[in-house]
């Protein structure tokens, strides 16, 4: 039976409660007692250092703190540019003393949770990190891996949409539904004989998404982290890595739809120390039916997923699409023991560069904006991405041979972080064709499509299902001609021989930009033909579809 909502986060008993957590944590959870010695503790380059002795909070920057000292994080959402924030002309002021009154709500609510936990520091990326010094901003993320996963405890401000509103102010008692006459409350005797209420709630109702659930630096945050205690905007949560559904009222973590830790690897739940890479790691074996089975695949399908998850979230800046995800990406490359390629793993491009848009129609497509990576990878581009399960591979075989994947760093100190430029060098086989879209479906967005040329020069559409990248600026316009452009061949299916692969554009000779992928696969993604003209019809595409490439020479070739 669930609990009311706990109206006030900021209460002794919420204080009480989050205590509790916190010491079972440290005391009772065999994977969460790893950081009780503090003898080789890592700490911060810097920590604000709280101190209310005097009943007064006063707060300072501290630089290379001389012990190491336990120190809570902070995940929130900054909400635009903050005001108030370390600079090269403030940060000497800081270390004597920070105007706690004209800090944002959010940090002082931060504060007081790491006080109320006996937690005497706190790291606060636009305090601990010098915001207009880009070698000390490359510094401090170089560092994020161990800072976020060698703290005490991080506190995640999720109901609060920028760091002015604060997450511990008093919460609503009811929930929006209450409003639409959806719920019914009635009396209820407990057991003891108190005297309460029943509330009896729809069976399906739309569950909150609180605003940090959408920013993307907090999903590495939250992966990083081995302890969470997260105020959202009915109830306050605890995560660790042995327990998920703690709560100060409410419903169930999963009943409102938040039980994301479900799905956190494993590789997050081990001291960075003793992370090593699988056994079984040859990329010959990528496309072998064992590989779903073992270790490896595991790992691979846990990037995938985050990958899907980091991509659907949002960022203020575009440029950070891949310095956001960079200390998640540190960790995979560990026990990958890979090179990293723009999101990408080098021994696994063949696979991984079919990655996709997720979307149901063009509107929902995004214009690429400022330079993020290469065309190749899926940080070229806004949107949910998909990659495919490694269990899926193991019914094609590969037919491209990537030669050389090189990209050239923003920074040297960040080898997962941005990127100036990069290339792939292939060698494959290739098919100009021609990419349309049905103007009858202008109204759902438009739908994309391809068409060829038989050796009978007969024009066949619909060859094979487009998922195209993003609305270029030739891929845009309500009565758009269909446009040239070059096929790659990836792999094919083993039995059907239907190939998949990427949808190019030429920018100088053998020089190449993707701009979406392809499927020849028809039969699970058109509906099912009834007539004899529609079957006949289905028959040319398919068999269209199975020869696309077979009098097509192997060509070397780049992708930028």
């Amino acid at each position: 039976m669930n609990r009311p909502i706990n109206t006030l986060p900021r209460s002794k008993e919420s204080f009480d409660l989050a205590r509790s957590w916190l010491r079972t944590c440290l005391m009772y959870h065999p994977k969460c007692q790893r950081d009780i010695d503090l003898s080789d503790k890592f700490m911060p380059s810097r920590v604000m250092k709280l101190d209310a002795t005097s009943g007064v909070l006063r707060i300072r920057l501290v630089e290379s703190p001389p012990e190491p000292e336990p120190y809570a994080t902070l995940s929130y959402c900054w909400g635009g540019d903050q005001e108030l924030k370390t600079m090269r002309d403030t940060i000497e002021s800081f270390k004597i003393d920070m105007p706690v009154h004209e800090l944002p709500a959010t940090i002082r609510d931060a504060a007081e949770v790491a006080l109320q936990l006996n937690i005497p520091n706190l790291f606060v990326d636009a305090f601990c990190i010098i915001q207009d010094d880009p070698d000390d901003i490359a510094h401090q993320l170089a560092q994020m891996p161990t800072i976020y996963s060698e703290s005490m405890v991080t506190i995640a401000g999720s109901r609060a949409k920028s760091v002015d509103q604060g997450f511990l102010h008093e919460r609503e008692p009811l929930p929006p539904f209450f409003e639409r006459g959806e719920v019914y409350q009635l009396p209820f005797c407990s057991p003891t004989g108190e005297i309460g209420s029943a509330i009896l709630l729809p069976l399906h109702f739309d569950s909150v998404t609180e605003p940090l659930e959408d920013r993307a630096w907090a999903l590495q945050e939250r992966l990083l982290s081995p302890r969470i205690i997260d105020y959202g905007t009915h109830q306050t949560f605890w995560h660790c890595w042995c327990v998920n559904d703690v709560r100060d009222g409410w419903l169930e973590a999963g009943f409102m739809g938040r039980n994301f830790e479900a799905h956190i690897p494993g590789l997050f739940q081990k001291p960075i120390k003793s992370l090593t890479p699988p056994k079984e790691r040859s990329p010959a074996c990528i496309s072998s039916s064992s590989l779903q089975e073992n270790e490896l695949g595991e790992i691979l399908n846990s990037w995938n997923t985050v990958v899907r998850i980091y991509s659907a979230r949002k960022l203020s800046f575009p440029t950070d699409k891949l310095p956001a995800i960079a200390a998640a990406a540190a960790r995979f490359a560990i026990v990958l023991d890979d090179q990293y390629r723009c999101g990408l793993w080098k021994s696994y491009l063949q696979y991984q560069i079919l990655w996709y848009i997720d979307y149901k129609n063009d509107e929902q497509l995004r214009s690429r904006t400022a330079y993020k990576a290469p065309s190749w990878s899926w940080a070229a581009i806004d949107g949910s991405v998909m990659i495919e399960l490694v269990s899926w591979h193991s019914h094609f075989t590969f037919c491209l041979e990537i030669l050389e994947c090189e990209v050239r760093l923003a920074s040297d100190l960040l080898p997962y972080g941005a990127v100036k430029s990069g290339f792939i060098t292939a060698k494959g086989r290739i098919k100009p064709a021609m990419l349309g879209r049905r103007h009858d479906y202008w109204k759902k967005g438009g739908e994309w499509f391809l068409e060829n040329t038989t050796r009978e020069g007969q024009i066949i559409e619909s060859i094979a299902v487009v998922h195209i990248d993003a609305l270029e600026l030739n891929l845009q316009g309500t009565w758009l001609q269909s446009i040239r452009v070059t096929l790659l061949e990836v792999l094919t299916e083993m039995e059907s021989h239907q190939p998949v692969g990427l949808i190019l554009c030429e920018v100088k000779p053998e020089t190449f930009r993707r701009i979406g992928m392809f499927n020849c696969d028809l039969g699970m993604h058109i509906q099912h033909p009834k007539t004899d003209q529609e079957k006949e019809r289905h028959r040319i595409r398919v068999e269209e579809g199975n020869r696309l490439f077979h009098d097509s020479d192997r060509k070397i070739l780049k992708i930028i």
